[in-house]
């Protein structure tokens, strides 16, 4: 049972399916954590990383990585506020103070969820989010798709609070019928549902759902074969470490509340061989323009006293054919000031050589 805080006395309801919140765990903690941007329950961060703790779980070889900075770091929380007092009907007050916690909580107790954020959540997390999907299958037989194995991962400051609340939840989903399994990995308890022994019908496909509480995350994942991956990358290389992405999120802001890693590569490589299995001439036909696709990419978000900020960074295409060029032509110029949308690129004629080519191998 969850033990009560005393701070709200709630009615005694029919079980409603709590499966469900242990199931779509990820999905309701990452709703949580994007409401402290704005509810403002975290003391504010000072640290300017290139990237969080996260990102030190996830494999190299991942496609994509996400994270959220959901504790404002450095200046972020002032811009965002300076943000939010250009709009008369905003209260900046109200949205970075604890309205919002206090609306999450309210929500969570009208659908029986068996924990709330201020006293559950909020004592263990510590406002970083991140989520990564591991690999990219490309099935091209539509009744052999298959789901990417993705991980999320959420901050934690206090590991016994996290794990009392894994626990707790997971004997209420026990008490309904479910079977969940553990097993050790890199000296962590990964606890695993077994869709074979649960009695209860359960909502999800594939390997199922697994979770696990390190040291400073909470690891959420459809399988633990994933949640394996995430403590070896954290061991030894990581997406942090990976080749050319230190480089790239240098050009980024210092101060991001969110920030993306792309490996395209991975995903290529992943299509190229779903292709080569099933149609040999199409991917080389496709090979001019896998090859054009740079093979990292990293982007984050960020807030300044006036704007809303979006900033982007890519490494170059292996094809140097297609590697794209700097160049001043004064089209710009020729716009008017009051213009909506300007976009200049130079470079094209390459690009549709290659289409071209492309589209002639594949009809062919």
């Amino acid at each position: 049972m969850i033990v009560e805080h005393g701070y709200r006395e709630r009615t005694a309801q029919p079980a409603v399916g709590r499966l469900r919140w242990v199931i779509i765990g990820a999905v309701v903690l990452l709703a949580v954590a994007i409401g402290v941007v704005l509810g403002g329950v975290l003391v504010d961060g000072t640290r300017t990383a290139t990237l969080t703790r996260s990102s030190e779980y996830v494999p190299a070889s991942a496609v994509m990585y996400a994270e959220a900075r959901l504790d404002l770091p450095g200046t972020q929380r002032a811009n965002l506020r300076a943000l939010l007092e250009r709009f008369p009907a905003a209260d900046p007050d109200a949205i970075l103070g604890e309205a919002l916690a206090t609306t999450l909580d309210d929500a969570l107790a009208d659908a029986d969820a068996p924990f709330d954020y201020s006293h559950d959540v909020a004592p263990w997390f510590d406002g970083t989010a991140g989520v990564a999907i591991l690999d990219y299958p490309l099935n091209v037989d539509p009744s052999e798709v298959q789901l990417p194995s993705a991980v999320g991962l959420f901050g934690v400051r206090d590991p016994e609070a996290a794990l009392g609340l894994a626990e707790d939840l997971r004997a209420e989903i026990e008490a309904e019928g479910a079977t969940f399994t553990s097993s050790e990995h890199a000296g962590v308890t990964i606890w695993t549902l077994d869709l074979e022994q649960t009695e209860t019908p359960m909502p999800v496909e594939g390997e199922g759902f697994a979770y696990a509480v390190a040291d400073d995350q909470l690891l959420l994942s459809n399988g633990d074969a994933a949640i394996r991956a995430a403590l070896d990358a954290e061991a030894g290389e990581s997406l942090a470490e990976a080749e050319g992405v230190a480089d790239l999120l240098d050009a980024l802001p210092d101060e991001r509340a969110g920030t993306f890693v792309v490996s395209t590569a991975a995903m290529m490589a992943g299509m190229r061989a779903e292709l080569e299995a099933a149609q040999p001439g199409l991917a080389d036909a496709l090979a001019g323009y896998l090859d054009a696709v740079p093979p990292v990419m990293v982007g984050s978000v960020s807030f300044a006293p006036d704007a809303f900020l979006a900033d982007s960074a890519t490494a170059l295409p292996a094809n140097e054919s297609l590697q794209p060029v700097n160049s001043e032509r004064g089209l710009a110029a020729r716009v008017p000031a009051d213009a909506i949308f300007f976009a200049d690129g130079s470079k094209w004629g390459p690009y549709l050589e290659q289409a071209i080519l492309t589209l002639k191998a594949t009809l062919a």
